[in-house]
């Protein structure tokens, strides 16, 4: 409804400058097309700064020979049009144009407004200022567009309004005012796109919202060039969000503060470089259209040529259907005291090629991996919030087709499936990271179930007091038949399987860790032969089936506390320093 006030509003101010006497009106049988020749107008004198000016059907185009300022221009079903050359024509007042021609060598049209902009054809390079009003579309601009607009607050620019719009050469398009710009606003739905021909960039410099495309009434967009989106505002309340739009070409976005996001029914046809000094991305979906933003093979998401070193990123309504590997790599790869940069998914995420990913904070909830999985975090937790269930809480409800590693370098708890269950179709390698107080949680509610092999593995900067939890109390986890779990590439750190259940009699374990190590069984259930030996040991409450041994190499009393059930044979093994013990607060239970 405030757009088409804005419209009104335009309409009014252009009709009110055009009840006026059209001071200077080009002759339909001119002398020839100089400008400056003041027989070629009625009357004859040359517009000057206070001259409305009219140009309709005439024998010679009217061309400039130099700069100009006039009040009004109105171009009125002007096949022949206005010729303005390498100058710049400045309008104080307002533009109407329709159906009219205008060619440019490099030449300038300013206008504070445009009431009108309709059918017209533009031939050869032109920058247009403009700082309000409509480009109601029909329009064909042969070569390359350079669109200034200085939209006022509260106010909106249109472009193709009523009707498609074409690009054949380069456009960029600059908003510079505090009001916002409408990309195929209000195109009647089902017709043929707005088609940008060639490359198309769009800078955003003022805190405004911002459409291309807005909603399941706009019309729709095709870029058949190479994209760049760049929003230079430090206005976090600034966004340009994208619908109904196919990109055949590379996308580059950039943002400092603003939100850009692609709204659904959106198709990319070739690589989507995200380049974040703050603001966020998002893959998101407009209520009016079901359709999820679709990143066609061989298509990636890629951190861009800028870097990634602040921002978010939401995988949300996206199928990523490319079979090339996703690479989102954000940050420096250290470890942070406060959150620089964050990565969410959800239930709506399904993603076919591998998956690379790197932020401070991350969340998984509920999405699909066909391919490989590989996720690093390096900073803190964050607070619950509209968008994220906050400190260091994923969900859960993910499915991993293919091999899963995660690297928690966060230097704080990080806990995945709170509330869901995670189904594990594949390898997964578990990886302690640097940080004091770096613990991976995992199996947090529900049946979890294993069906690959299990690997815990540290970096050569883990330190002992963090480490890697499998399973929880209201938990049981499985490790499905003929699987196993190993603590190759373990070096520092602390493993604890909780309610962790190792199935199959014929499978046996092998867990060999460092003295640095130190490894709990609680509530633990291991269906094969277990063999461990690792610094520290803590049997809780846990029953072992098969002839299993224990060896403790790292100097200190291990406190257990006992009542566990060993069905054969056990062996316990003390090779730490002379003092060392291993203590049971309760008795065990031994079954031959």
């Amino acid at each position: 409804m405030v757009k088409h006030l804005l419209f009104c509003w335009f309409w009014t101010v252009s009709a009110v400058g055009f009840t006026q006497t059209i001071t200077h009106t080009w002759k339909a049988v001119a002398g020839s097309t100089d400008w400056n020749t003041a027989s070629n107008w009625s009357p004859a004198s040359v517009p000057g700064s206070g001259s409305n000016v009219l140009i309709g059907a005439s024998n010679f185009q009217p061309r400039l020979s130099g700069n100009v300022t006039v009040n009004h221009l109105k171009l009125d079903y002007s096949a022949i049009g206005l010729n303005l050359g390498s100058y710049t024509l400045t309008l104080t007042q307002s533009l109407f144009a329709d159906h009219s021609l205008i060619v440019s060598n490099g030449g300038k049209l300013v206008s504070p407004l445009v009431s009108r902009f309709l059918g017209c054809t533009v031939q050869g390079t032109v920058t247009l200022e403009l700082d309000a009003g409509v480009m109601n579309g029909g329009n064909t601009f042969q070569n390359d567009l350079t669109l200034r607009v200085n939209s006022p607050i509260g106010s909106s620019f249109l472009m193709a309004w009523v009707q498609r719009d074409v690009y054949q050469g380069n456009v960029t398009l600059i908003n510079n005012g505090q009001g916002g710009v409408h990309l195929a606003a209000y195109a009647a739905t089902g017709s043929a796109p707005t088609t940008f021909e060639g490359n198309f960039t769009f800078i955003n410099n003022t805190g405004s919202p911002n459409y291309l495309a807005e909603n399941a009434t706009a019309g729709t967009l095709l870029f058949k060039g190479a994209v760049s989106i760049e929003d230079n505002t430090t206005d976090p309340n600034s966004f340009i969000r994208i619908l109904k739009s196919e990109f055949q070409k590379p996308v580059s976005l950039l943002s400092k503060a603003a939100n850009i996001s692609f709204a659904g029914a959106v198709v990319l046809k070739d690589n989507l470089s995200l380049n974040g000094q703050g603001g966020s991305f998002a893959f998101s979906q407009e209520a009016s259209l079901s359709t999820k933003v679709i990143v066609a093979h061989p298509a990636t998401i890629q951190v861009g040529g800028s870097g990634f070193s602040s921002g978010s990123i939401n995988l949300d309504w996206l199928d990523y259907q490319s079979g090339s590997d996703l690479n989102l790599l954000l940050g420096d790869g250290n470890t942070h005291t406060g959150v620089l940069t964050a990565i969410k998914t959800t239930a709506n995420a399904v993603f076919s090629g591998k998956v690379n990913l790197r932020a401070d904070y991350m969340e998984f909830n509920g999405s699909t991996f066909q391919s490989a999985v590989s996720v690093e975090r390096t900073g803190p937790n964050i607070g619950a919030g509209a968008y994220w269930n906050g400190g260091g809480n994923s969900s859960g409800g993910n499915t991993f087709h293919a091999p899963l590693t995660v690297i928690n370098h966060s230097n704080t708890g990080w806990k995945w499936g709170t509330l869901a269950t995670d189904v594990f179709n594949a390898n997964v390698t578990l990886i302690h990271g640097r940080g004091s107080a770096s613990k991976l949680y995992l199996a947090q509610t529900g049946h979890h179930q294993f069906k690959g092999n299990l690997t815990l593995q540290s970096t050569s900067d883990a330190v002992a007091s963090g480490g890697i939890q499998v399973g929880h109390a209201s938990d049981t986890t499985e490790l499905a038949v003929g699987k196993l779990i190993t603590g190759t590439g373990f070096l520092s750190g602390q493993i604890k399987l909780y309610r962790f259940h190792q199935r199959g009699f014929s499978t046996p374990q092998t867990l060999t860790l460092p003295q640095a190590a130190a490894l709990t069984l609680e509530q633990a259930v291991f269906e094969s032969s277990l063999y461990t030996t690792t610094g520290h040991l803590a049997l809780n409450n846990s029953i072992f089936y098969r002839y299993s041994t224990f060896t403790k190499t790292a100097a200190g009393t291990d406190y257990n506390n006992g009542d566990n059930l060993f069905y054969r044979h056990c062996k316990f093994s003390n090779q730490a320093p002379a003092g060392s013990n291993l203590q049971f607060v309760a008795p065990n239970s031994v079954i031959r």
